[in-house]
Order: structure tokens, then C-alpha cells, then sequence
């Protein structure tokens, strides 16, 4: 979710855990990927994942937004294949067409 450029991450968090079993955690930098647990990205870097790892990149805005869902899609694409979905809950324009393209078909993810 990107509403702005300002750190709503914690709010978010906080909101987000009042609905959901599953462990809401802000992202950092080269943790583990941990099963029940949802990750969320700080203002201005984008939330990627490789190697059973969360990265997180600083590089530029896609589709005007950073963090971008395509970025973080295509990359879990990449590295879970077709042990991965995607759900877009929001959104306007085509921000996460893409990545969740990357999903339905990984073989096509280069």
C-alpha cells in the first residue's frame, strides 16, 4: 500500500494486525522469510525477495510508486516459481500488471 512518501509503515502495521492471525512485521534488510508473517515496506524502498530473503532496494520509482508491487511480484516469481500468488487488493493504473503476470506464468520471468 503506498499513500504517500511519509512513514505510515507502523500505522499500517498496527491496523493491519487487528484483522489477521498472521504476524505483521515491518521488512528488513536481508532477514529470512518466515511462513505466517506479513511484510511490510518502508517509505521510498521497494520490498523484494530472493533466496528465502528479504531484500530491500532503493532503486527507481516503477509505474511512479516506490515501493512498487510489480517489483516485489516479479521477484517472488522468480524465486518461488510456482509456489507463489498474488493478490492486489487496490490500486489504479496498471501498478502490479506485470509482476502478476510474472506469477501466472514464472516460466516467462527472466
Amino acid at each position: 500500500m503506498h499513500l504517500s512518501g511519509k512513514g505510515i509503515s507502523d500505522f499500517l502495521l498496527y491496523r493491519l494486525q487487528l484483522h489477521t492471525s498472521f504476524i505483521c512485521k515491518l521488512a528488513i534488510d536481508e532477514v529470512p522469510v518466515q511462513r505466517g508473517c506479513i511484510y511490510i515496506s518502508m517509505p521510498r524502498l521497494h520490498l523484494l525477495v530472493k533466496n528465502d530473503q528479504i531484500l530491500l532496494g532503493r532503486g527507481p520509482k516503477e509505474n511512479r510508486w516506490k515501493p512498487s508491487i510489480g517489483v516485489l511480484f516479479r521477484s517472488a516469481a522468480v524465486a518461488y516459481n510456482s509456489r507463489c500468488i498474488g493478490i492486489i487488493l487496490t490500486g489504479l493504473l496498471d501498478d502490479g500488471t506485470a509482476g502478476m503476470y510474472a506469477i501466472m506464468i514464472p516460466s516467462r520471468v527472466t
